[in-house]
């Protein structure tokens, strides 16, 4: 009992939002090709639309951050 009350006492509920997309640029014979993801989580007691954008929003911010970082070593 004392175990399902500890596991339940700090078990918490997490959106999750990942985001992937990959990227080929062709210019002429060149071809580059990269990956770029993110991850976003939001902890929450109510499924509500609110809680699903902060984990969106911060699945967003790290594609972006990400993305811009892979671009940056596009030649």
């Amino acid at each position: 009992m004392p175990f399902s009350l500890l596991r339940a006492i700090s078990y918490s509920q997490q959106m999750v939002a990942d985001i992937s997309t990959k990227v080929t640029i062709r210019d002429g014979a060149s071809v580059q090709s990269f990956e770029a993801t993110g991850h976003g989580t939001n902890v929450f007691q109510v499924v509500k639309p609110e809680n699903w954008e902060v984990a969106i929003n911060r699945a967003i911010e790290d594609f972006s951050k990400r993305f811009q970082e892979k671009m940056l070593t596009v030649e």
